[in-house]
């Protein structure tokens, strides 16, 4: 017979609501509950407990048989490993990473590489040391304490602004995702393709629901999209000026990384938001400013453990091939982001040891996938990524690099193979390049970034032989230096003029090749009659030329001014030279293209007027004297290109004939500045 107590019923547990639980916030408890009401969003009343994440049941068996394994391997003992650590075969013997990669294996096999856990110590004397409970609950309270922090970079979030509503309509969300397919991810390769289209078509059915990172991602890949269009092209499609769908987007990609609580997120998903932000707002934003925001996504790349090879493995293939595609792309766009900014030492380093993206198509890649496929000798639809990686894994072991940028990094270099950068050269002609069709787009813009990069590797390591060697730097030398920097202008043409890579010319816009103009003036100036200065002169205007198509001529850059003191200074130590030898020399077409281009501005009644220049550097070899303020970020740089506000137009006339060149001092040439072989130069872009 039941008592009156017993048949009472239990109350009922009041459950914090759905938002709270998923921002990890304190609950009132109430419907709808305080915080629902302050951030005026409608609030779910939870009807079920959020289950307690249970540990994967086999991590303790694997990470025993990793210990085993290590022990038989240590003793010596033969055994067939659970994991074949190799998920790639060599072209051949003599391939150039071949001695590099086994020793990385080996280092992994043996947990070298890995940092130990502090955690992990605490535990053990415990009954299960493998139990994070207290780690897991130390942290869940950090995210119930702190839950104010979401306003520290993009401000308050605006609670009178839908988010949905910023989004495109389904057409233009479609079409804006089709030109990142075309434009943006063959370069980057930082999204999933066959995983990700199908979210955002569900995601474009219902644009309130969307979760939160994945809403991050979807703006940040609108602002990318808009980056590569034209502004006739943004006028053309969506009816909007370039100018109000960049600010759109970009507003409401600062709101969806707020709502992601991105500061603290371990999300790569919102991780790739937020760099695909940072490559979109770039142009537009001050190299220093930029450096400082990507130095949050860096920390936070590491926080995840991006940059481990170790913790990278852990995860299922496809989630590890993402990750080390992300890692490459935040440091290659990091280290040329701090070089504008003027901070020498970069994350492209030794220090880490996150392996090269592989060879592979995305459709190779799966979720359930158990075992890396294999790496493909043929041109992928990622061969621009993995180029790209290769370049900067062997720039950031490179003494040139290493002594511009950090010598106290010196001592973990690896050891580059004997002959250097012409391994190098045989290794991604013969592993990657004689696979590519020239008529490709994406081959085309690999072909020749490749070279032009091994170009700029050869000529930065010259510079490093002359300040070290100055004695003995012989007439050779310097024909053989400026061998690389015409090359390299020849490779940069290609690239700036081809119409192939129309939709890659954001990607171009961060890159000039300043040092190979500066370099091939240098010898024009020391030695005029030079049998190499005609082909110096038509390469340097042939370039030129190529960055400059559809320019305007009714606004002034501050970096032209220097530019033509450097060009039409050096013509006029040349044509004296002549003079006084009493011979003969046409002017060149540069020299004539760059007098109209004054003339045009002056006419137009935009005389320039003096830069705000960000810092000089000097340079001074053999006598030749020039100068140049570094820094500027913006992509139109020689030439306007619909330009972004905030700059100042140049506030004198650029040197004529009889005028005193600038100076400047090769020792303090800010060689961080350079494009370090890592990626692509071109149109319009920044040196």
């Amino acid at each position: 017979m039941s008592t009156p107590d017993s048949s009472k019923p239990k109350p009922h547990r009041v459950l914090a609501c759905v938002l709270c639980q998923q921002r990890k916030v304190k609950c009132d408890r109430t419907f709808p509950c305080s915080n629902c009401v302050k951030h005026g969003v409608q609030c779910v009343p939870a009807t079920q407990p959020r289950q307690r994440r249970r540990r994967f049941p086999e991590r303790e068996l694997l990470d025993r048989l990793r210990r085993y394994e290590a022990l038989m391997k240590q003793n010596n003992v033969k055994f067939d490993p659970l994991h074949d650590d190799h998920g790639s075969e060599k072209s051949s013997p003599n391939d150039y990473h071949s001695d590099r990669d086994e020793e990385a294996s080996q280092g992994r096999d043996e947990g070298v590489a890995e940092v130990k856990n502090i955690w992990h110590a605490m535990r053990q004397g415990y009954r299960d040391p493998n139990d994070s409970f207290f780690e897991t609950a130390i942290s869940h309270a950090q995210d119930q304490s702190y839950n104010n922090d979401e306003h520290m970079l993009f401000g308050s979030r605006q609670t009178a602004v839908e988010l949905y509503t910023l989004h495109p309509e389904p057409a233009q969300l479609f079409r804006l995702w089709q030109v990142y397919l075309d434009n943006v991810n063959p370069l980057l390769k930082v999204t999933h393709t066959p995983t990700l289209q199908g979210r955002i078509v569900e995601a474009a059915s219902n644009l309130k629901e969307v979760p939160s990172t994945l809403e991050a991602l979807m703006f940040g890949i609108y602002c990318m999209a808009i980056l590569t269009l034209t502004p006739e092209e943004c006028q053309n499609m969506f009816k909007q000026t370039k100018e109000e769908l960049s600010t759109r987007f970009q507003f409401g990609c600062q709101q969806a990384l707020s709502n992601s609580n991105f500061l603290r997120t371990g999300s790569r998903e919102c991780l790739t938001a937020l760099f695909l932000y940072l490559v979109s707002v770039r142009s537009a934003s001050h190299p220093k400013s930029i450096s400082s925001m990507l130095a949050v996504a860096m920390r936070i790349a590491q926080r995840m453990g991006l940059q481990s090879e170790n913790i990278n493995a852990r995860s299922s293939v496809l989630e590890a091939e993402m990750r080390r595609r992300l890692w490459w792309s935040l440091v290659l766009f990091d280290s040329r982001v701090s070089a504008l900014g003027d901070h020498k030492p970069t994350s492209l380093a030794p220090g880490w040891d996150c392996a090269l993206p592989m060879n592979v198509s995305d459709s190779e890649l799966r979720e359930e996938t158990k075992n890396a496929p294999k790496v493909q000798e043929q041109a992928t639809e990622a061969i621009f990524a993995v180029v790209r990686s290769e370049l900067g894994d062997y720039t950031r072991n490179s003494p040139f690099y290493i002594a511009f940028t950090n010598p106290l990094m010196k001592p973990l270099a690896k050891k580059l193979p004997e002959g250097g950068d012409v391994a190098l050269e045989r290794m991604i002609e013969e592993k990657y390049l004689k696979f590519c069709d020239a008529d490709n787009r994406l081959h085309y813009m690999t072909l020749w970034t490749a070279r032009g990069s091994i170009a700029t590797c050869r000529l930065m390591n010259d510079f490093l032989v002359y300040l070290e060697s100055s004695a003995t730097y012989n007439q050779a030398n310097h024909e053989a230096a400026v061998s690389y920097a015409i090359d390299w202008l020849e490779c940069d043409e290609k690239l700036s003029s081809s119409p192939l890579t129309k939709g890659f010319r954001w990607f171009l816009q961060l890159y000039f090749p300043l040092p190979a103009y500066i370099r091939i003036i240098q010898h024009l100036k020391t030695q005029p009659f030079s049998s190499i200065a005609e082909r110096g002169w038509k390469v340097m205007k042939d370039n030129y030329e190529a960055r400059s198509q559809g320019a305007s001529v009714d606004r002034w850059h501050p970096i032209f001014k220097p530019f033509a003191n450097i060009v039409l200074g050096a013509w006029d130590t040349v044509k004296k030279a002549h003079e006084q030898a009493e011979r003969d020399i046409e002017t060149p077409e540069l020299v004539d293209v760059i007098n109209r281009k004054i003339a045009d501005m002056s006419l137009q009644g935009n005389e320039p007027t003096e830069p705000r220049a960000q810092g000089n550097a000097g340079m001074e070899m053999d006598g030749v004297q020039l100068q140049m303020p570094f820094g500027f970020g913006d992509p139109g740089m020689f030439f306007d290109m619909g330009g972004q506000p905030g700059f100042d137009p140049v506030t004198s006339a650029p040197y004529m004939a009889g005028s005193a060149p600038l100076t400047v001092n090769m020792n303090q040439l800010n060689w961080s500045s350079m494009n370090w072989g890592m990626s692509g130069m071109g149109e319009n872009g920044n040196w």
